[in-house]
């Protein structure tokens, strides 16, 4: 959406915030007292220590992420009011770490995979846990797989596993990726908007929806040529997995019909035939067969949940934390960049730079890692991110920028000025490119007999959506967008140590895959997490160091909140009317969400969209 074509929107979006507020604040004052009273009575059983043997059970429920947001009580109170299932947050690292662990004990004898509710993740994410299954493999202990139908990303871990299910009437997506959006010029044009387009970069694809009907030439082949290899990336990696030819997981149509007549009309066979499952089961059938294997308990597998397992190691590990003087800064870009502090799923610049400041300031941190997951946004934020990167450089911290599934556009940005820049092969980066958009609507006022009129000192006064936008002052701003991809050149041309005739080459708003980056000389190594630990305590010269997950400070009203949230769920507050629930939980909250998150003071943004609609 144009953001200034949305001006009146938000205002209302604000008022509805401000009516969620009072409501929140009204429901949570009047509950408060009465919580604090059934807390004893509400309090999860502590569940007794590992004392026998049983495997660990892995239910991934919920959306892998580089670090959990801080709870918010009153954000989770509205929530229930209006019966929405808050997504469950599944740390990356920590579940990586839990495997690991449990793959060294003896008290553990396998694992136990249910993928069935993971939402999308991005390749490099689940990559990295694959690489933690593969580890645990070398155990000798079993990997079970189950759910009832396959996503593709849900397949795609779940072939790291020794033993895949799948119910007798279940499906697995292998239908490649996609890249599709919605084009938006003859809209315009019967309604006499005028856009406002300002861009640097021949593949900076973000604007052309409001330019054009369909995508642009340059930019399809641009995308396909980083999708296929994403594609391409996913095969090779199932047909290690599963030990079969690459060319029998694309049919094409014909062979695909003949194998499902073959299998008369059942994929599931189908895909059993093909080897891509090893055992056709519904879900009691699965339970028996894990019960089975790993014993029975309380009428089902025997298991220990990961989060149980995962909170009983960390207890082990708390002094040797304290001990440790030697740490390792994880700053997380989680998200579009954003002007100021971070909102849910989104990075604000003066909050990550906050973080970078106090590690810098930090005499136990000896280095620092960008840990960056974004397509991008405000250019103005992310100068201010990658302003105080600089600023920990100089005071002796190396600092290595670890890209996981995208750090595109912003992302880039942020990242280029590290000491060292790692990517995953399946990272999406690159896309350095500058642009800006508003919007004039005085034809469409016009149409409907509303005008605008009035007086002025100088002609940038007055610059309104409901006025046509001046020659000289176009050109005003295609100069400022101008010099902002000059600088974001010119910044990949210094830190990477290449002209600045190659560095245009390479940005132009192209997308590159984390494999191409690194043969145009975007990132210096190829590797995932573990290898920007690793590339950290070498360039600190340590040997050994704790990672400090950087949080935002909580002050003691907010953690008593936590706290409370965590322990007392509101399942027994009646909800809002079904009628202002439905009104409230629309489709306007992410709309206004995203008009949010163009917020550049200079209106100016560095931002992959394509990176972000890969299906």
């Amino acid at each position: 959406m144009l953001r200034t074509l949305c001006t009146m929107v938000r205002w209302i979006g604000k008022g509805l915030n401000t009516f969620r507020l009072m409501v929140t604040n009204l429901f949570f004052l009047i509950i408060f007292i009465g919580l604090i009273g059934f807390i004893s009575y509400s309090l999860p059983k502590q569940e007794a220590p590992l004392s026998k043997k049983a495997p660990l059970y892995v239910n991934l429920d919920g959306q892998l992420v580089e670090k959990p947001r801080v709870p918010n009580p009153m954000q989770n109170l509205f929530q229930d009011l209006l019966n929405q299932k808050e997504t469950t947050e599944i740390p990356l690292y920590a579940l990586v770490k839990t495997i690991r662990q449990a793959k060294d004990d003896e008290n553990i004898t396998g694992l136990i995979l249910n993928v069935q509710h993971l939402h999308p993740s991005s390749l490099a994410q689940i990559s990295y846990l694959g690489k933690a299954l593969k580890e645990f493999k070398q155990s000798k202990k079993p990997i079970y797989a189950y759910a009832d139908s396959y996503s593709q990303a849900q397949y795609y871990l779940a072939s790291f596993a020794d033993t895949i299910m799948l119910s007798p009437e279940g499906t697995i997506a292998l239908t490649g990726f996609s890249g599709y959006r919605m084009y938006y010029k003859d809209l315009l044009d019967k309604l006499e908007i005028t856009p406002h387009i300002f861009r640097v970069g021949t593949y900076k694809s973000y604007v052309e929806p409001y330019i054009r009907n369909d995508m642009s030439p340059q930019v399809k082949a641009s995308t396909l040529l980083w999708m296929n290899q994403l594609w391409q990336n996913y095969l090779h990696q199932i047909s290690q997995n599963r030990h079969i030819d690459v060319a029998s997981l694309t049919p094409n149509e014909d062979q695909l019909l003949q194998q499902l007549q073959q299998s008369h009309g059942s994929f599931a066979q189908l895909y059993q035939k093909a080897n891509l499952v090893d055992k056709l089961a519904s879900r009691t059938e699965a339970t028996q067969i894990l019960i089975h294997q790993f014993g029975e308990h309380k009428h089902s597998f025997n298991a220990i949940d990961y989060t149980t397992y995962q909170d009983q190691q960390a207890q082990n590990e708390i002094q040797d934390k304290k001990q440790q003087q030697n740490k390792i800064a994880v700053i997380v870009a989680d998200g579009e960049i954003i002007d100021g502090e971070s909102q849910v799923n989104m990075v604000g610049g003066d909050t990550i730079a906050e973080q970078l400041r106090k590690a810098r300031f930090d005499p136990q941190i000896k280095a620092v890692i960008l840990r960056v997951n974004s397509p991008g946004g405000s250019a103005f934020a992310s100068e201010v991110i990658r302003d105080e990167l600089v600023a920990v450089k100089n005071a002796g911290k190396p600092v290595v920028a670890s890209m996981s599934g995208m750090a595109a556009s912003g992302g880039y940005w942020i990242s280029v000025s590290a000491d060292k820049i790692i990517a995953q092969p399946n990272s999406i980066t690159g896309s350095i490119g500058i642009f800006g958009m508003f919007a004039s609507i005085d034809k469409l006022l016009g149409k409907i007999g509303v005008h605008t009129d009035g007086v002025a000192t100088t002609p940038y006064a007055g610059v309104s959506i409901t006025r046509p936008l001046s020659p000289k002052l176009s050109q005003m701003i295609q100069l400022s967008v101008e010099h902002g991809y000059a600088k974001f050149i010119s910044l990949v041309s210094q830190f990477r140590e290449m002209s600045l005739t190659d560095a245009d080459k390479i940005a132009q708003g192209q997308v590159w895959t984390g494999l191409d980056a690194k043969n145009n000389g975007l990132v210096d190594e190829l590797g995932d997490f573990d290898s920007a630990i690793a590339s950290a305590k070498k360039l600190a010269g340590l040997k050994t160091a704790t990672l400090d997950w950087m949080n935002e400070p909580l002050s003691p009203l907010q953690n008593l909140l936590v706290n409370i949230n965590n322990k007392v769920r509101l399942e027994a507050i009646l909800p809002l009317p079904a009628f202002l629930s439905s009104f409230i939980s629309t489709d306007m909250q992410k709309t206004l969400t995203e008009i949010d998150a163009l917020n550049d003071p200079n209106g100016q943004y560095s931002l992959c969209l394509n990176c972000l609609r890969i299906q």
